[in-house]
C-alpha cells in the first residue's frame, strides 16, 4: 500500500525534528495562553507541554523523533481517510443530483424512451482503410 510508504518515509532528519518541536510547541503554548486568558486551569497543561516541546526542539530535537513519526503517521492516515469522505460526499451531493436533473430533462424534452432518439451518425462510402480520406474527416 501507498500509505505505509509514505509512513515509512515520513522525514525526520534534525532540522525537520527542531521545525517540529518549535511548531507544535508555539501551537500548545498559544492554547494554553488562550485558555488560561479564558479562565480555564487546564492551559497550564498546554503551556508545560509546549515549553517541554519547544525546550526539545532546542536541546535535543532527536529525542522528538517518536513523537514525530507518530504524529505524521496519524496526520497520514488522516488526509488518507478525509481525501476519501470528501470525494464521496462532492459524488453525491453534486454529481448524483446534476445528473438526475440531466435525466429527468432529457426525459421531459425527448420523452420517455431514449433508444427512440434518432442517431446523428452519418455512414461513409468508400473504403475506410483509404488513406486519403484522412486529410477529409468531414
Amino acid at each position: 500500500m501507498s500509505i505505509l510508504n509514505d509512513i515509512n518515509n515520513i522525514p525526520s532528519s534534525r532540522k525537520e525534528l527542531k521545525s517540529f518541536g518549535l511548531t507544535i510547541g508555539i501551537v500548545l503554548i498559544f492554547i494554553g495562553g488562550l485558555n488560561l486568558w479564558r479562565h480555564h486551569m487546564q492551559g497550564v497543561y498546554f503551556l508545560g507541554a509546549g515549553a517541554l516541546l519547544m525546550l526539545l526542539g532546542f536541546v535535543a530535537p532527536t529525542m522528538l523523533k517518536p513523537f514525530q513519526k507518530s504524529w505524521m503517521a496519524l496526520a497520514l492516515l488522516m488526509g488518507w481517510v478525509m481525501t476519501r469522505v470528501i470525494l464521496c460526499l462532492l459524488f453525491y451531493v453534486v454529481v448524483t443530483p446534476i445528473a438526475l436533473f440531466a435525466q429527468g430533462v432529457r426525459r421531459r424534452f425527448f420523452g420517455k424512451d431514449k433508444q427512440a432518439l434518432q442517431s446523428h451518425w452519418i455512414a461513409r462510402e468508400g473504403d475506410p482503410a483509404d488513406k486519403s480520406r484522412y486529410e477529409k474527416q468531414f
